[in-house]
């Protein structure tokens, strides 16, 4: 489910998290966005992914994956702080 929430990030500063996200909406927003309103699909791909579901949401993911480079987000006077050291 995180890296769906991550494919709907729109993020303008990502420490701050300002920008468009849904980790903060409710979860029937979150639903709409990532299952289209459908609350069996968004159980069975999303919140609790299981063998034989329709479409196959575990062969799907592992198949389908792409990695992502993780980054720490920090802010300015957290730099000028580590570069004092």
């Amino acid at each position: 489910m995180s890296n769906e929430l991550y494919l709907h990030d729109d993020l303008s500063d990502a420490t701050s998290q300002e920008g468009k996200i849904l980790r903060n909406k409710s979860i029937g927003k979150v639903v709409a966005a990532m299952a289209g309103g459908d609350l069996k699909r968004f159980r069975d791909f999303f919140v609790d992914p299981i063998v034989g579901a329709a479409g196959g949401p575990l062969n799907s993911y592992y198949a389908n994956h792409i990695s992502a480079v993780l980054l720490r987000s920090v802010k300015d006077k957290d730099i000028t702080a580590a570069m004092e050291c």
